[in-house]
């Protein structure tokens, strides 16, 4: 039953991929089609401005001006305005601390589904271990190749995937080396199969 679990989620992991990178080529082709319309745009503007504009001069007349009576007005005088409403407010900078904290918060919710699917990963896979060890499937040594195959399997998909995935293939590779940290801490301790040096 949790190998089944575990097909389906795999299966749905790589469709996610298919689909993400299906968007990412089409935000790329948006992206070039936007680029050369923004290109036909500055052209037509620059064939706009290259035509001088002549102006026939104008001939002006003078009119004479003659004086006005003054008027009296008995309508309310406006109080001046206060010195401090024409200082605009002070602008506040923020400090880096400021910034690193607001740029690691964005990228935890924008790969908030990948930190929790590498995570959902590595409890899945510590789980199948621990459910084949309670139930005397394999033995110790093969426990440990299991453990160091799947972590370099995860280490050579985010190698792969690294070019079109950047932050994902970090993600995976950092999701990989936790599986391996695990399984050579386990064979070390538990099981006593590597020596310490």
């Amino acid at each position: 039953m949790e190998f089944l679990i575990a097909i389906i989620i795999f299966v749905l992991i790589v469709i996610l991929f298919n689909k993400v990178s299906k968007l990412k080529k089409q935000i790329d082709y948006q992206e070039t089609k936007l680029k050369h319309l923004q290109e036909q745009l500055d052209a037509k503007e620059i064939k706009t401005e290259s035509k001088p504009i002549i102006e026939q001069p104008k001939i002006v007349e003078e009119k004479k001006i003659e004086p006005q009576p003054e008027v009296v007005s008995y309508h309310k005088i406006e109080t001046p305005k206060r010195i401090f409403d024409e200082i605009p407010p002070r602008q506040t900078t923020e400090s880096s601390f400021d910034k690193n904290l607001n740029n690691a918060i964005a990228f935890i919710k924008d790969n908030f589904l990948t930190i929790f699917g590498i995570v959902t990963l590595v409890l899945g896979i510590d789980y199948f271990v621990k459910y084949a060890i309670d139930q005397n499937w394999i033995n110790e040594t093969f426990r440990v190749m299991i453990g160091i195959g799947v972590g370099l399997g995860i280490i050579g998909i985010a190698h792969f995937i690294r070019k079109n995935f950047e932050i994902f293939s970090s993600i995976l590779i950092g999701g990989g080396l936790t599986v391996l940290y695990f399984t050579l801490t386990i064979a070390f301790r538990e099981y006593h199969l590597l020596s310490q040096n």
